[in-house]
């Protein structure tokens, strides 16, 4: 079991709770799969925005948005963690695109940062984060066989790794008794690093 199984919808009502006394947790349970996966479709937006122009960002969105496999998931009282790891995903890809495409020093290091927090978020949520942090690794792959890694590169991924190696193995167990799913999601990208 991962350190947040389940349970995100009780943070979430903790943290609203403070700002917002007359709130249920049932309310909480009911909104909190739309509310991610609304965030979701505006990062996916500005994900596909930083690759194309405008016209070919909003077509993918509205697909994503009618998705068949994402629709159950992301309704009213499905309360499950894929809305959450998704939202998570997205903004990890969303800053780490940021990072490479950014001219100021400042601005690379602080979103490639933010998105090793950001997978190491969803490593704590989600045995099987590895899948999402593999898509990443084999983009910086496919820079050094092109001969296109230097030694900014390098930093910008020592600075997106450490923490999210730090945070999956300090912050949760599965990965330290070798749970079958979490060693077949991190086994590849643990390898190719």
């Amino acid at each position: 079991m991962s350190l947040m199984d389940d349970c995100e919808q009780i943070y979430l009502f903790r943290f609203l709770h403070i700002f917002l006394p007359s709130i249920t947790l049932y309310q909480v349970a009911i909104f909190y799969p739309i509310l991610c996966f609304s965030i979701s479709m505006i990062l996916f937006f500005f994900l596909t925005r930083y690759l194309f122009d405008l016209w070919t960002s909003l077509i993918p969105t509205a697909f994503f948005a009618v998705f068949p496999l994402l629709v159950p998931r992301s309704m009213a009282g499905f309360s499950d963690r894929d809305v959450l790891c998704l939202l998570l995903s997205l903004s990890s890809f969303l800053l780490f695109i940021r990072s490479f495409q950014s001219s100021r020093i400042f601005v690379r290091y602080t979103s490639v940062f933010l998105s090793g927090l950001m997978q190491m978020l969803i490593g704590i949520t989600w045995e099987g984060s590895g899948l999402f942090s593999s898509v990443i690794i084999i983009f910086l792959l496919v820079k050094l066989f092109w001969n296109r890694f230097d030694i900014q590169h390098f930093y910008l991924y020592l600075m997106w790794i450490i923490p999210v190696l730090s945070g999956i193995f300090l912050l949760t167990k599965s990965y330290l008794t070798l749970a079958p799913f979490a060693l077949l999601a991190w086994g590849l990208p643990l390898y190719l690093m």
